[in-house]
């Protein structure tokens, strides 16, 4: 059947993207618009190289091939781990997010929960999670299990389970079989999207299945979505959500044991035809191998099921400084229309951070190259095979990262730049007023001289194609790492740590000229910064002693008001002994603070003496100090808190529970 190509002109590359877009648009589904735009990689043997401020769509699957394999070292190489981290989050310029949209900011300068109760980074982006809240109901998703609560009451009251599961041709499956237990959900509206990881053919797939929750207490299951690929994280602003997956294809000649491709036949030859004269199978378009990760829509009520690449190879872009051979796709889905991908945006790169304002798309990279050094490739070399090709890997250094414009669900390619060292996850970048604020950390925390660590922050903005730096203040806990990062408006505060808990002041006003304005030195350390209220910030860590020796969790109450002279008002132990912790450290939806309520809840758990696995209400008293309201104990770990109306609603390996905060 022929689909008419959608969007821009191209041929074949065309084609298949809007054979792939149409032929996943099932169940009602209609209307799927078509945009490119994407990030990859560039070295030697690739394309003819574009300048920095440009990204060129590799002109067929040859070229793409002969591309990875100029760069096969990068996946025979020793494995450096490089931690992948999305986030997402509204700009202050641009279009702004629909107010009712937007998470509670009261003019006291708080950041409560999000509309669905998720604790997020950003006013308007909602974050995946394993529970939300959609008015007095609660949905909650562990395992391949979807439940629903009504959540007004003075108890958590089960409304319906839903076991999700599906047909592949041989009977019901669990869809999540063999899955990361770590599933989660989005909710938006009528709808809930479930979201989890597993291993299945030739790899690691992510699994969607939209569940249409309009009646909470009959739940079913609509369409299910699997992509070859893990999933890196997702986020839902209004009714779009935008979900990032890697995917590392099979190269042909690519790695131990993929032989080269065979050549095909010289000249031209007829269709292979059969006894009765027809032709055979139509051969698969030349842009349609087999090793293109693909995307198959499952519809659960009448069964059909359809297949496609993710992309073409003439999708697939390149950056100026080779940064690895995965495939990482930005699919944009539009809930009102179900998870067909309205729009998918593929990147030539590996492990990567990811960040998106409502009007434009950054995917930050790491610079890769093949080692240099005696002793990176010595050391390594003795632990080879002596007969082994196989060569370690090496970051470079530096982070690239490429803007991609953002209207509906439109891409396209705007500029790029790059700041020195790496980036610790989502809370590392911000923007406001057009400017991009990237923290970052270069060098080693176990050297000294010119290799030691220093972080910095890094102002950029858009001009003629390139991300261009405005400025740069560095400086900030040298022979450190930094373990917490928070923008609010024109500041930026900088936790690092090796012994003690410098937290940094910097003024962002001046994107030229920013400074560093003030420094706090204290034992210990604050892993997630949160603000409570104007030239207040609220920090969750580890306490410590001078020496460098942590000794339980910690509350920690901090007045910025004078950028000059950042004090702590109060401190509050979370648990008895080093041997006590928190999931906020790693976390941040593990944790809650309410604005209406001046209530913080933290999830702990400690061993030992006095061992403890609950969580900490407390009272913020924001010119005061810290209270302990009460230890909340349930049966099982409790791993989220969220607020609905009057009541507290705390989520537990083994269950939900509801209390009055009134009565806490």
């Amino acid at each position: 059947m022929t689909i008419p190509a959608l969007g821009r002109s191209g041929g074949m590359e065309t084609s298949l993207k809007a054979r792939a877009l149409s032929i996943l648009a099932v169940g009602g589904v209609a209307g799927v618009a078509l945009a490119t735009g994407v990030v990859g990689a560039s070295g030697v043997g690739g394309p003819d190289e574009a300048e920095a401020s440009a990204l060129e769509p590799f002109s067929s699957c040859d070229e793409l091939l002969e591309y990875a394999r100029d760069h096969r070292w990068a996946r025979n190489g020793y494995p450096y781990a490089v931690t992948t981290d999305v986030a997402f989050m509204s700009a202050e310029s641009g279009l702004a997010a629909d107010a009712s949209l937007r998470a509670a900011v009261p003019e006291s300068g708080a950041l409560g929960p999000g509309e669905t109760g998720t604790n997020v980074q950003e006013a308007g982006i909602d974050e995946p999670d394993i529970a939300k809240l959609s008015g007095s109901t609660l949905f909650r998703i562990q395992g391949s299990k979807l439940s629903a609560y009504d959540v007004s009451g003075s108890e958590a009251v089960l409304m319906d389970e839903l076991e999700l599961s599906l047909a592949d041709g041989s009977g019901p499956v669990d869809v999540f079989e063999g899955s990361n237990p770590g599933a989660q959900l989005l909710v938006a509206g009528e709808r809930a999207i479930v979201i989890a990881s597993r291993f299945g053919r030739g790899g690691e797939r992510t699994q969607l299945v939209e569940v249409d929750v309009a009646e909470p207490g009959a739940m079913s299951a609509v369409r299910s979505l699997e992509i070859d690929g893990a999933e890196v994280s997702a986020r839902l602003q209004g009714d779009v959500a935008r979900l990032v997956v890697e995917s590392q294809p099979d190269y042909p000649g690519i790695g131990a044991g993929s032989p080269e491709p065979a050549p095909g036949p010289e000249g031209d030859a007829e269709a292979p035809t059969g006894a009765t004269g027809e032709t055979g199978p139509e051969p698969a378009p030349d842009d349609e191998p087999a090793w293109l990760p693909r995307a198959t829509l499952l519809d659960l009520e009448t069964g059909e099921q359809t297949s496609a690449p993710i992309a073409g190879c003439g999708d697939v872009t390149f950056p100026d400084e080779f940064s690895g051979l995965g495939l990482l796709s930005v699919l944009t889905l539009d809930l009102t229309q179900g998870i067909a991908p309205a729009d998918v945006d593929t990147v030539m790169t590996d492990g990567a951070t990811v960040y998106a304002s409502d009007s434009g798309l950054f995917v930050a990279t790491y610079e890769m190259t093949p080692p240099e050094g005696e002793g990176v490739v010595d050391s390594i070399g003795r632990l080879l095979e002596p007969d082994s090709t196989t060569i370690p890997v090496q970051p470079s250094g530096d982070t690239q990262i490429h803007r991609f414009a953002t209207a509906g669900d439109a891409t396209e390619y705007a500029a790029s730049g790059e700041v020195p060292g790496r980036l610790i996850g989502q809370f590392a970048m911000s923007e406001s007023g057009g400017v991009l604020r990237v923290a970052s950390t270069t060098g080693d925390t176990w050297t000294e001289g010119p290799s030691e660590s220093e972080s910095m922050i890094t102002t950029l903005a858009e001009s003629d194609g390139r991300l261009e730096e405005l400025g740069r203040v560095g400086g900030l806990g040298p022979g450190e790492e930094i373990y917490a990062v928070r923008f609010i408006g024109e500041m930026g505060y900088v936790v690092t740590f090796e012994q003690t808990d410098p937290l940094y002041t910097v003024d962002l006003s001046d994107p030229e000229n920013p400074v560093r304005t003030g420094e706090l030195k204290i034992p210990g350390y604050s892993a997630y910064l949160h603000p409570v209220a104007d030239g207040r910030l609220l920090g969750i860590g580890q306490a410590g002693t001078a020496g460098g020796t942590i000794t339980g969790a910690q509350a920690s109450l901090f007045d910025v008001a004078d950028p000059e002279q950042p004090e702590r008002i109060d401190a509050l132990g979370l648990t008895d002994g080093r041997y006590g912790s928190t999931s906020t450290e790693w976390d941040h939806h593990a944790f809650l603070y309410s604005p209406e309520h001046s209530l913080a809840v933290v999830p702990v758990e400690s061993y030992g003496r006095g061992a403890t696995n609950g969580a900490i209400a407390i009272a913020v008293d924001p010119d005061g100090g810290l209270t302990e309201l009460a230890q909340l104990e349930d049966e099982g770990q409790i791993e989220r808190s969220l607020v609905a109306g009057g009541n507290l609603v705390t989520v537990s390996t083994r269950g939900v529970a509801v209390r009055p905060i009134a009565g806490l």
